[in-house]
């Protein structure tokens, strides 16, 4: 036994001197040579020639070589190996060489290993060194974890790490942000090489959390719905907000109309200001680290002025200038913990976009061309000229009025055998889309890169086709130093888009026209016989508007020692914005001397700059690590309208478009300015990756806001325990992942116009002497200042399966208070009320939200997953004290939602047929005035919100081998909409009117009493003030299809590329509701959001 423990020991032995051996022996054939001059200077000048002339990575820990000792040399192409036998000379430490890489060792590391081997006694624990490296190079700051003990290491800017205390049967744990876990046993080496592989669990994904700040879903202690590319691109949608509808837990989103660049309003969490509109209410967005408007610059709100031209389209949306093909993801956040840090801009929730980067690798090129229709899935049954005719005859009857040529011309004069389908004529045709994008990336040596161009058409269902052009450019640029401690990154977009439509009540037409109406007369002239106007002509007339966007962002970035980071963030957003709306004189009824044509034309920009200093320090404590971010903001918004001009009466339309041949004109500027400077923080701790805590502090300052109340401190704390990583809950076999977070915390709101704190005036028409007179417009305030809101939640977070089932249940109360509202005032002071903070004021917005992703079948060729996501949102008026001496009194009831609608309780119809309504304050009269029955003053009662109570998206992605199928339903509940009823033209007069309206006025008994050929009694006013108007507008939409192919990599071979796929994709194929409306999205008076088919094709060089 004796005689084979010597020979098991010498044989072990001889395995050690045989792999020293090697390595030295197969170093010694390289054939590298290195030239080097210095005297008396570091190991490491000599390390960084080798690294420059050789290709050869040296790895070693500065802490290391701080005791080396100076070196002197000069040599001329002296070969690898002799050069580093120079420099090792008398130094206390040698070195190995593996692959690429010269690893800096203790000259006992060797003897220990060697000793501990024939000995047969235990190693004593060693220092282990790696590099750990991505799809795109090395990773900085990757967590290198052992798992018996829990110390953490971290790697530097080139990927390397040392970490100490390691046993020879450890297993070490790498981890890096966005990629997936990877295990390595360190038994008998001291250096590992790691390369890991992008995550693709949903646990794993990354979510951005802003100022350069990231983690996964797993880590995080706060509320963020990720939308990605892969998402984004199933949609055929010039705005990205259509994208995300049906896609995001607690974010609403809803379309205005179906004209492109129509106006998208979309909300996060609930309205949490009494004044708010569909602009001030949505969540900050920020592109790039950049703030971008979420309103369009031309919307008042805006530009602070009121001469603005809303289109046909409304005002626009903003983000209907970005290209949804340039957008690597959208981060939405929610909760305290994730807005906080965005401070007095985060109540309404944060939107981060991120747009795609050039990765390193070879340059690349791809391509991504599509065409299509979209068109009109909603139409409204309407009456032909025979029921259109029956039911103007019994109007009159009704009445008692003969009808005669002049009164009513539809009976005797119009064609009655012609019957023209108004919808299909001016609303039915099929509009054509076109979009194609194009971009280049790769990169080398530290640098990457992207540029990119794309382009944009669509016109309308419109008869005339005008439509909207966009066209733009993105681009990306990031260089890493050789040292890896400096980092530049450049990155923009740049949009131009153009709109041109009808103005007018060209689209309403299509619904009221009668259906025996002829446009022209015998003469071939325009037919103005009609009370409602000729829809050609207000084809005739033109709005059109052009937008160009920049925002682009440098930020410079240096790492001070491992783990310490300076960065400067210097942001740019420039929009332009023309606008103009030219009604001629063709377009107008001659018999109208009142009317005149005119051309009214500004111009708009808003300009934002932005430099953001930041410092980070990153580290290990104990068993975790921590993050540290401490930095500052200054920004300053400039909004200019540099010309306003209405000029009117021209004696021709020849001179239309020259403004001074116009008989009257009026012009005028508009300039605001915004100033805004904060310090903020950001700290988080990670401990043996079970608990997790994060706190932020935001204080800042905005001119927007009296002298007094201009600085605010806001600030949340958020933590998080997975229990799953508990020893105690190791042995439940189907929970593969389990978290509990919770987050308060305090911010504010900021998105109210400039300068009411001040006193205003405007230009009046009366004279002053002989100089134009000027009229206050506002009252002075230095006591306005911030709404406050308070977010609180709690969620848990599920894994079963080995997480192919993931569950997240959150439930939040934000609460708004020291509430901006018009107080009323005496009217000796020339108003009746300024706009002054009521901390008697509050507003809830509490609700539960839920998100489920399942993956239902998962194998080599087949994969079919499930993600559901359901909010429950409920808004309340909490409290406002003295509401009913307010204005606020008409539309609002503490205990009630803000949005909601208000009306009289029909209750039948009496014996003679007249609509009965509900004497609900018991007076013994019926208030048609508008009063609130709450509040004594009325009969009115509440209908219902207007918001949904209830809403969500179910989507499937289903693929087989090369065939992909994704398909998602979008479902809203509760909301109640004005439905044909609440349509001003009385059934019976000279306006066509949907079949499902007669319906239900005879279905009601209202027949006789409504049916009528004029406003001839108070009963039609007073329904329309009545819930007998009003109807759930719940429904579910299929809103998207995507099906595509990828060519298999032979094809891809035979014609030289590196990948193709071909789609065709769908958006809006069909809704279902009970809603009496054009759509139950857009409402009655709105064309409805259309029904869109392309087909594309991509492929990459």
């Amino acid at each position: 036994m004796h005689l084979t423990a010597k020979l098991l020991r010498v044989m072990k032995l001889m395995s050690i001197l045989l792999l020293v051996g090697a390595l030295h022996a197969s170093a010694a054939s390289w054939s590298q040579k290195v030239s080097f001059s210095g005297k008396n200077v570091s190991l490491e000048a000599a390390f960084s020639a080798i690294e420059k002339q050789t290709g050869y990575v040296l790895f070693y820990d500065y802490r290391q070589i701080a005791g080396a000792k100076l070196i002197s040399l000069d040599v001329k192409d002296e070969p690898l190996l002799s050069f580093l036998n120079l420099c090792f000379k008398s130094q206390p430490f040698g070195y190995l060489i593996e692959d690429k890489t010269i690893i800096v060792t203790r000259n006992s590391e060797k003897h220990n290993r060697i000793t501990a081997i024939v000995e047969n006694v235990p190693l004593p624990p060693k220092d282990v060194s790696g590099i750990v490296s991505g799809d795109n190079g090395v990773l900085n700051g990757a967590s290198v974890v052992i798992k018996r003990t829990g110390l953490v290491a971290t790697t530097n800017t080139k990927g390397q790490f040392t970490i100490s205390g390691v046993n020879e049967n450890d297993t070490l744990i790498i981890t890096y942000i966005g990629y997936q876990q990877e295990k390595v046993a360190v038994a008998g080496t001291n250096f590992v090489s790691v390369t890991l592989k992008i995550a693709s669990g949903k646990l794993d994904e990354v979510q951005v959390l802003g100022y350069g700040g990231s983690t996964t879903r797993r880590l995080n202690t706060g509320s963020v719905t990720k939308v990605t590319a892969d998402d984004i691109a199933k949609n055929p949608v010039g705005n990205v907000l259509q994208a995300l509808a049906g896609r995001t837990a607690g974010m609403s989103i809803s379309q205005a109309n179906g004209l492109p660049g129509g106006d998208v309003t979309f909300q996060v969490r609930g309205q949490n200001s009494i004044t708010a509109n569909s602009y001030t209410s949505a969540p900050l967005v920020v592109v790039d680290g950049v703030p971008y408007p979420n309103a369009p610059i031309n919307h008042p709100d805006m530009m602070g002025v009121t001469n603005n031209i809303p289109g046909p389209n409304g005002f626009g949306s903003s983000l209907y200038n970005l290209n949804p093909a340039d957008i690597e993801s959208i981060d939405i956040l929610k909760d305290a913990d994730a807005t906080a840090i965005y401070g007095s801009r985060a109540a309404n929730g944060v939107m981060l976009i991120t747009t795609k980067k050039g990765k390193q690798g070879k340059t690349k090129v791809d391509a991504n061309v599509n065409g299509g229709v979209a068109m009109n899935n909603r139409r409204v049954e309407l009456l032909s000229t025979p029921e259109y005719r029956a039911l103007r005859k019994e109007a009159y009857q009704n009445a008692g009025i003969v009808p005669t040529a002049a009164n009513a011309p539809d009976l005797f004069t119009w064609d009655s055998t012609k019957t023209t389908d108004w919808q299909k004529e001016l609303v039915g045709h099929t509009a054509n889309i076109v979009d194609a994008n194009l971009s280049m990336s790769g990169g080398a040596g530290g640098t990457s890169f992207l540029i990119a161009g794309n382009y944009h058409y669509e016109n309308t269902i419109y008869a005339d086709r005008r439509g909207s052009n966009k066209a733009g450019a993105h681009y990306s640029l990031n260089h890493t130093s050789n040292s890896g401690k400096f980092n530049i990154a450049l990155s923009g977009m740049v949009n131009t888009t153009q709109t041109k439509l009808p103005n007018g009540a060209y689209g309403s037409l299509a619904y009221t026209l009668p259906p025996n109406f002829n446009p022209y007369d015998a003469a071939g002239n325009l037919n103005w016989s009609y009370s409602g106007g000729n829809p050609y002509g207000s084809m005739r007339t033109s709005y059109s508007a052009k937008t160009l966007s920049l925002t682009s962002n440098l930020l410079l970035r240096y790492t001070i020692l491992p783990g310490l980071e300076a960065r400067t963030s210097f942001g740019l957003t420039n929009v332009t914005s023309e606008q103009q709306l030219i009604f001629p004189k063709a377009a107008l009824d001659p018999s109208n001397t009142f009317a005149q044509s005119y051309n009214r034309y500004n111009s708009s920009r808003n300009r934002t700059v932005n430099v953001e200093p930041q410092i980070q320090y990153s580290g290990n404590l104990l068993k975790g690590r921590f993050n540290i971010l401490a930095g500052s903001t200054i920004m300053k918004t400039v909004g200019e309208m540099p010309v306003y001009i209405t000029a009117t009466g021209f004696s021709s339309d020849a001179y239309i478009n020259n403004l001074a041949l116009a008989s009257t004109y009026t012009t005028g500027t508009g300039y605001n300015a915004y100033q805004y400077a904060s310090f903020f923080g950001r700290a988080n701790y990670i401990w043996n990756s079970r608990y997790i805590i994060n706190g932020s502090f935001r204080r800042d300052g905005s001119s927007r806001f009296g002298p007094d109340r201009r600085f605010g401190n806001f600030g949340a704390i958020g933590a998080a325990w997975i229990f799953s990583n508990e020893t105690f809950m190791k042995n439940i076999p189907f929970l593969s992942f389990g978290k509990l977070r919770g987050s308060i915390g305090w911010v504010g709101s900021d998105n109210v116009p400039n300068y009411k704190f001040i006193s205003t005036y405007t230009a009046t028409t009366y004279p002053y002497g002989t100089a134009a007179g000027m009229a206050p417009a506002q009252l002075d305030n230095p006591d306005f200042g911030w709404e406050a809101t308070q977010k609180l939640e709690g969620a848990i977070e599920l894994g079963f399966f080995k997480d192919r089932i993931l569950l997240s249940a959150s439930v939040y109360r934000n609460r708004t208070g020291n509430q901006l509202v018009d107080y009323p005032v005496s009217t000796q002071t020339g108003f009746t009320s300024f706009t002054n903070n009521l901390t008697s004021a509050l507003v809830q917005n509490s609700g539960f939200e839920i998100e489920l992703t399942t993956t239902n079948i998962q194998n080599t060729k087949l994969k079919w997953s499930t993600s559901l996501n359901l909010s429950l949102p409920r808004n309340k008026l909490l409290k406002f004290d003295g509401i009913e001496k307010t204005s606020y009194a008409n539309s609002m009831v503490v205990g009630n939602p803000l949005l909601a609608y208000y009306a009289l309780h029909y209750t039948g119809n009496n014996a003679n047929g007249i609509p009965q309504y509900e004497d609900v304050n018991k007076n013994g009269v019926i208030d048609y005035s508008g009063g609130l029955a709450a509040y004594n003053k009325g009969d009115k009662v509440l209908v219902g919100a207007g918001y949904a109570t209830c809403f969500g998206g179910l989507n499937n992605s289903i693929s087989y081998k090369n065939i992909q199928l994704d398909f998602l339903f979008q479902y809203t509940l509760g909301a109640k909409k004005p439905t044909y009823l609440s349509n001003s033209f009385q059934t019976g007069q000279m306006y066509n009117v949907p079949k499902k309206t007669v319906e239900a006025y005879r279905s009601l008994g209202l027949a006789k009493a409504f049916i009528r050929p004029s406003f001839s009694t108070d009963w039609y006013n007073y329904t329309l003030l009545s819930d007998a108007v009003y109807m759930d507008a719940s429904f579910l939409r299929l809103t998207n299809v995507s099906i595509s192919y990828n060519f298999k990599p032979a094809t891809l071979k035979q014609l030289h590329i590196t990948g193709a796929r071909v789609y065709l994709q769908a958006q809006n194929l069909f809704v279902i509701t009970n809603y009496k409306g054009f759509d139950p999205e857009t409402g009655i008076n709105s064309v409805p959001p259309l029904q869109r088919l392309v087909g594309g094709l991509q492929f990459s060089l």
